[in-house]
């Protein structure tokens, strides 16, 4: 997820800047677990995803 790379970004960063990133981060993480669908489709009831 790209939050993860922006929390990691933001450890490399100077103190000024990295409190503001870890915000950031932390805010586009929100915004993708409210936005992303809590339960599939029913079309997709029954399939198996194989890794």
């Amino acid at each position: 997820m790209v939050s993860s790379f922006l929390v990691y970004w933001a450890e490399l960063q100077q103190q000024d800047n990295r409190k503001a990133q870890e915000e950031g981060a932390e805010s586009l993480k929100n915004m993708a677990i409210q936005l992303h669908p809590q339960q599939a489709s029913p079309y997709y009831a029954g399939t198996v995803l194989i890794r």
